[in-house]
């Protein structure tokens, strides 16, 4: 066994289209957030670290708590397999995440180290992806993840939609109407 996660050969991981199947059954996970909303409320609870660098948690909590999920609903993807992926349709990404195009399925697969997000946490990011899905009726979904080396890498699929971009003055919109299901006053 690795630091994080299972030692396993690419026969026992889930391809990308395996692991898009399972976001797909609600019999599985309860549709497409359910496997991301319970990776959230897992690290809630994650607590000091190793190494705690102050009164937050600690990202190696909540690194091994995400892997012991992974583990447990048998969603470790291949590296190899997701690496052909990233390669195929490849997307500029920013710092966070390597992007590509999946074809003929509208979606964007992102990959992103657990420990280089742009957020306080891992618990963060996670619940910034929900509440993407709840404001702007997106479905974002936790594939699973994998590991380079000694990393895990969070594996994500999301929707590829041009149709809104949103303005501060929608955002402040639809964040109120999500809240307060009460339209907000015109300006």
């Amino acid at each position: 066994m690795d630091q994080y996660g299972p030692s396993f050969g690419i026969e026992s991981a889930l391809s990308v289209s395996a692991a898009l199947r399972l976001t797909r059954e609600d019999s599985v996970h309860a549709g497409a957030a359910s496997f991301l909303r319970r990776a959230a409320q897992s690290l809630a609870d994650a607590g000091c670290g190793d190494a705690p660098k102050g009164p937050s948690e600690s990202i190696d909590d909540e690194v091994r708590v995400l892997s012991d999920l992974i583990t447990l609903d048998r969603r470790w993807l291949s590296a190899d397999e997701v690496g052909r992926e990233l390669q195929k349709d490849a997307l500029k990404g920013g710092k966070k995440h390597r992007l590509a195009l999946l074809p003929g399925q509208n979606l964007v697969l992102k990959v992103a180290d657990a420990r280089k997000l742009a957020t306080e946490s891992l618990f963060d990011y996670l619940s910034d992806l929900l509440l993407s899905n709840l404001f702007f009726d997106d479905s974002i979904q936790l594939l699973g993840g994998m590991m380079e080396g000694e990393r895990l890498q969070i594996v994500i699929a999301q929707p590829t939609s041009t149709e809104f971009i949103p303005s501060g003055q929608n955002l402040r919109r639809a964040s109120f109407a999500k809240t307060c299901a009460i339209p907000p006053r015109e300006p």
